[in-house]
């Protein structure tokens, strides 16, 4: 399931970057296998998106607006239907 948990999460990826093309992005490329239990331990396709911290104050501002969630929420949205074919 980890190649197709990678797909998807390639999807998303490519999603939030055409709709937040300015913010920068870190992958984990061990995380399929080895270090997160989202993604080691199951039989679906899983992964692991961190969009902000709330202990860095503008990421904790943007957590707080409305209008930021739902931009990330579409944008995640996106990349799931795509890898779906959708």
């Amino acid at each position: 399931s980890s190649r197709y948990s990678e797909f998807v999460f390639r999807s998303v990826c490519e999603s939030l970057e055409g709709s937040f093309p300015d913010i920068p992005r870190k992958e984990f490329a061990d995380s399929w296998e080895d270090s997160f239990i989202v993604t080691k331990y199951t039989n679906l396709p899983s992964a692991l998106l961190e969009l902000g911290f709330a202990t860095t104050k503008t990421d904790a501002e943007k957590i707080l607006d409305p209008a930021w969630q739902a931009e990330l929420c579409d944008a995640v949205a996106n990349g799931i239907s795509k890898a779906f074919g959708k």
